[in-house]
């Protein structure tokens, strides 16, 4: 296969857009760099090309092969095969648009192929593990890579060196209980066994031993996704999950961070010694961003009348000096009155938030209903600075954004340009 058969030509782009870039150029094909190219063409070429695995490539020409497997490689998810499914429609959301899907099972040939491989294995960023027996095989998966970023959902003893180029670490609590001197993002799931706030605890002591909290900049605290029959297991458990992570921080050493992120079932349980606990353990003073997750299940046949999450973030506004993003999800799974937690909300960006935000996003899962002309009113009156609004409930909120921007003369200029 030479040179001119792997040149892969994309039609020209509409008159419209070529006219506004580069008028001369208007009708001139191009050369697709062969990185960009949508994974379902690298799979056809290789399929029409008869190779029984990506891996076993030998034959094609460095000018195709290389680009293609780094594109390839560089991100791999392996998962359950029923799971295959679910994982492609949700590709987007994924640190890299390509990447390799394969079946959990198949470890031991990845292992194999990354053993005797080193510049296949150079290229491998990002490894996403789903729960396997073949556990031991992880390590050995972890040591022939260097990896920026790893998500193992199991309960694992992850080797030191294996995380020393990691950046990024979601694991679940247990796994935590590691040296990683280099993570700055670390993304911490609940397990479904044993006593939750026990291995909070642990992990939180381990990494202020160990000094693995110095260069930690992120911090996402979450629950698996819980049915309504496990309702009252998951209240038992979580009602103090974050606070043990946080009591060892709050003793010894104050978390410096730029982003946190909280979520699940323990935000419902609040009381005001809670955002206090969260002050003495967090630098709340320097944090850009937070992210608070409401998330509420009830037995078959109960549902919520009202619910009063936010007095929760209305406690922590008064330690947010430097906040400039806020995120809030409201899931439940039953029919929900959030109401009182709009007017709280509205009540935190009048007040200590004021003018103070760069980017705000509330999101409400269909079962959450309230009236949100409150946080309108709030979000006009209060929210000068605010540069990026996301919102779910499209039409009040993009009417939102056409009244503020209309209000100011160069705001509406600068679109109008645009």
């Amino acid at each position: 296969m030479d040179q001119e058969q792997l040149r892969i030509v994309k039609p020209a782009v509409s008159p419209k857009r070529n006219c506004r870039e580069n008028p001369e150029r208007k009708m001139e094909s191009s050369v697709v760099c062969l990185e960009k190219l949508p994974l379902q063409i690298l799979e056809m070429i290789f399929d029409l090309l008869e190779t029984k695995y990506l891996l076993d490539i030998r034959t094609i020409s460095r000018d195709l092969y290389w680009p293609a497997t780094r594109v390839l490689y560089r991100f791999i998810i392996m998962v359950d095969e029923v799971d295959f499914d679910d994982i492609r429609v949700q590709e987007s959301i994924w640190p890299y648009y390509h990447c390799t899907i394969m079946n959990v099972r198949q470890t031991v040939i990845l292992v194999d192929v990354l053993k005797e491989n080193k510049k296949l294995a150079a290229m491998v960023e990002s490894i996403v593990v789903g729960n396997t027996d073949e556990v031991s095989l992880v390590p050995e998966l972890l040591s022939y890579t260097s990896l920026k970023y790893f998500h193992y959902e199991g309960i694992l003893q992850i080797p030191r060196k294996s995380l020393d180029n990691v950046r990024t670490l979601a694991c679940c609590v247990p796994s935590a209980s590691i040296e990683k001197p280099n993570v700055t993002e670390l993304k911490l799931y609940q397990p479904l066994i044993g006593t939750v706030p026990d291995f909070y605890a642990h992990a939180s002591s381990s990494m202020t031993s160990l000094g693995s909290y110095r260069k930690l900049r992120k911090l996402s605290i979450a629950v698996t996704h819980w049915s309504n029959d496990s309702y009252f297991e998951l209240e038992e458990m979580n009602t103090h999950s974050w606070e043990y992570f946080i009591s060892n921080f709050m003793r010894y050493h104050e978390l410096q961070l730029d982003s946190l992120r909280i979520e699940g079932q323990f935000l419902d349980f609040y009381d005001s010694r809670r955002s206090f606990d969260l002050y003495q353990g967090v630098n709340l003073g320097i944090l850009k961003t937070l992210e608070l997750k409401f998330v509420g299940y009830c037995p078959s046949g109960e549902q919520y009348v009202d619910h009063h999450s936010t007095e929760f973030s209305y406690d922590l506004s008064k330690y947010l000096h430097l906040l400039k993003n806020l995120s809030l999800i409201f899931e439940y799974t039953v029919q929900t009155n959030v109401e009182s937690d709009i007017k709280t909300l509205a009540k935190v960006l009048d007040g200590k938030l004021r003018n103070q935000l760069s980017l705000f996003s509330i999101s409400f899962e269909p079962h959450a209903r309230a009236s949100l002309c409150y946080l309108h009113n709030a979000i006009l009156r209060s929210q000068k600075q605010l540069v990026n609004l996301k919102i779910n409930n499209g039409d009040i909120f993009s009417r939102i954004g056409r009244t503020r921007f209309d209000k100011d003369p160069n705001l509406k200029r600068k679109k109008t340009m645009a």
